[in-house]
């Protein structure tokens, strides 16, 4: 083994930062090749938010309000153009990859953990909505992995 090779095994940050790698390229493989049917869905609810109506009284929305109410906040920055809300997906799927990668190295070696965080991420997480992005469930994906992490930590901590 070449000393580079035995510094980047041994590097502590080489699991997480090739999970990045790994993840950023294949999200950007796909994440304007395709339109889900739900495409702008989001969207239109935030647009009805802004105008006023509320969700669950004046509209159908068939999920807890946080995600559209995000989609409402990014729409007032990007606008209507549906190529920058496909974009913000990166950093959703690279955080999706890099929660779970805490979560496991938790349990397991780092470098387990992160190839089966990607693993995971471009097989499970991904084609849940057949290889199509939808940022929603991108987003309850990040969020549940960041509680499970945010749990795991909490406690290891107190009980030590």
């Amino acid at each position: 083994m070449t000393k580079t090779f035995s510094a980047i095994l041994h590097n502590q940050k080489s699991p997480a930062l090739l999970l990045c790698l790994v993840l950023g390229g294949y999200f950007l493989l796909y994440f304007n090749r395709y339109a889900p049917i739900t495409e702008g869905w989001f969207i239109a609810f935030a647009k009805l938010m802004q105008s006023g109506q509320k969700p669950y009284q004046d509209f159908e929305l068939l999920l807890p309000p946080l995600y559209t109410l995000q989609t409402l906040a990014f729409r007032e920055i990007v606008g209507d153009n549906l190529f920058w809300f496909r974009l913000a997906g990166l950093p959703v799927t690279v955080g999706i990859g890099l929660a779970l990668y805490k979560i496991l190295e938790v349990f397991f070696d780092r470098w387990v953990s992160a190839f089966a965080a990607a693993v995971a991420v471009t097989t499970c997480a991904l084609p849940t909505y057949s290889a199509l992005i939808r940022p929603s469930s991108l987003a309850r994906s990040w969020q549940s992995n960041f509680a499970s992490w945010a749990a795991i930590s909490f406690f290891s901590s107190a009980s030590a």
